[in-house]
């Protein structure tokens, strides 16, 4: 049993290293789980990008229903040496829950507006699968596709835990 947890430590740390690497702007590794039924969470995060590019961002989201989250998020993005105020309206199904070896995916939506939702950025697709190796260790995997209006479209990925 040792044996197995300290391989799955060794694992999730390198996937945590991998995740760093991987993400190469603002972008969080989604989960594919949904809050409670009826209940909602509090959040916030910060990431440095490279130098002085990094984000600040505190969110909330609810599962009004059981059968998805929605939610916003409202923060600082800074790159390139301007700073703004972003935010985003978020939605997340999932249709297989994450269980002890079982695969979980889903489906989630983000609308990205700058200067205090005034103008509209952007929108993110993404599928998270996540894999439970433990009760306590579970590896997220995402693929997306991220539209820019000002900008190029890209493919996104990322893995963390």
């Amino acid at each position: 049993m040792r044996l197995y947890l300290a391989k799955a430590g060794l694992v999730t740390g390198a996937l945590a290293l991998l995740s760093v690497s991987v993400q190469a702007e603002q972008y969080v590794v989604k989960e594919a789980e949904l809050e409670p039924r009826g209940q909602c969470a509090v959040g916030a995060w910060h990431q440095r990008v490279d130098g002085d590019n990094h984000a600040t961002m505190a969110n909330l989201k609810c599962n009004p229903t059981g059968a998805f989250n929605i939610g916003a998020e409202i923060g600082n993005l800074k790159a390139g040496g301007e700073s703004d105020t972003i935010g985003e309206i978020n939605f997340k199904t999932v249709f297989q829950p994450t269980g002890l070896g079982q695969i979980g995916y889903g489906v989630a939506v983000d609308a990205g507006f700058s200067d205090s939702f005034s103008e509209f950025e952007g929108l993110d697709f993404t599928v998270p699968v996540s894999v439970m190796l433990h009760q306590r260790i579970v590896v997220n995997a995402n693929a997306g596709w991220n539209w820019q209006r000002n900008q190029d479209n890209a493919l996104t990925a990322g893995v963390g835990t």
